[in-house]
């Protein structure tokens, strides 16, 4: 069922009107930005066919002769302009983007490669025209290659507990490597650093992986690489001992007032129980003395402590000597 009503046939005339005036708008937009896009891009094309001059920077490598090393290390990077027109310079930078110039060092007669050698070689890398290149030219320095072990030196920065501290010699395993290179390099090579180590809070053995700083393995090579850092740490605990003091020279008719010191020292707890007060030596020397010189008085010495303890006190510093008559 449908009810009529009046003006509905005007407004769906009106409607349809409106439809097709705004199609037409449309299109006739659409036609505009489709020349706006034809002009674009036949003003992209016309630009891109020119010839146009620009500057790229590039990785050089080198390939040594069999055993054969650098004196001093080549430069790693050159800088060239190269031309050509613009959609050429464009899928130049796209495609040969990341494009490394390889020079075989075996091909190259005399102590430097020449600017037309470095042009031609980059121009067969990035398959366009190269203007101008700097460096200008490049000093190759090599020597025959040789070997010697140097010892590795540890980098750190070691941070312990309250109570804790490192027990004993740090190990590294390996604790020398391999270097190879030119020798008059390896003259110059007392020893090979890690990488930093740098540990706060400790409270327990180290044991790590370490990388070598081989920031020069341009000119020489080390094997291996990283070495094992071993580190004993443990915790301290005072004790304290009642040491007898034992004279230098003494002759029965002298007598030490007192006769023993106390000693005071950190110990590692694995050894708390075997260090005894046999362990250390106080001493006076009295060998040099001269009776009825106006003092009475000789300073004590530590003769002898375990390379374990730490944080030696003892006490008096200074005891009386008396003549027995």
């Amino acid at each position: 069922m449908s009810f009529w009503k009046p003006g509905n046939k005007e407004q769906r005339q009106h409607s349809f009107t409106a439809l097709r005036e705004r199609v037409r708008i449309g299109r006739e937009r659409t036609t505009l930005l489709i020349c706006m896009g034809i002009s674009l891009l036949f003003w992209f094309f016309v630009k891109m066919s020119k010839p146009y001059e620009t500057s790229r920077e590039l990785s050089l490598q080198y390939v040594l002769p069999p055993a054969m090393e650098f004196i001093e290390s080549p430069p790693a990077k050159a800088k060239a302009t190269i031309s050509g027109t613009g959609i050429d310079l464009l899928l130049n930078a796209i495609f040969k983007r990341n494009t490394n110039v390889i020079f075989q060092l075996n091909e190259i007669s005399g102590a430097s490669i020449s600017k037309d050698f470095i042009i031609r070689k980059i121009e067969e890398a990035i398959s366009i025209e190269v203007a101008d290149v700097a460096p200008p030219f490049i000093s190759i320095e090599m020597d025959s290659s040789a070997s010697r072990i140097v010892p590795v030196k540890l980098v750190s920065k070691l941070g312990f507990v309250k109570d804790f501290f490192q027990t004993g010699n740090v190990l590294l395993k390996p604790d020398s490597v391999m270097v190879t290179g030119a020798p008059e390099i390896l003259a110059q090579i007392p020893s090979i650093p890690t990488k930093p180590l740098d540990l706060a809070n400790i409270r327990q053995p180290v044991q790590r992986d370490l990388e070598l700083e081989t920031s020069g393995e341009g000119l020489f090579k080390v094997f291996p690489t990283k070495v094992e850092v071993l580190i004993p740490v443990e915790q301290y605990i005072e004790k304290t001992f009642e040491i007898p003091l034992e004279a230098k020279g003494r002759n029965g008719n002298l007598r030490l007032i007192p006769s023993s010191a106390a000693l005071k020292c950190s110990i590692p707890l694995s050894k708390y129980d075997a260090t005894t007060s046999n362990d250390f030596v106080l001493e006076v020397d009295i060998s040099n003395l001269q009776i009825n010189a106006g003092q009475n008085t000789v300073p004590v010495s530590l003769l002898k402590a375990p390379d374990w303890v730490k944080s030696v006190q003892f006490s008096p510093k200074l005891v009386e000597y008396y003549i027995v008559q």
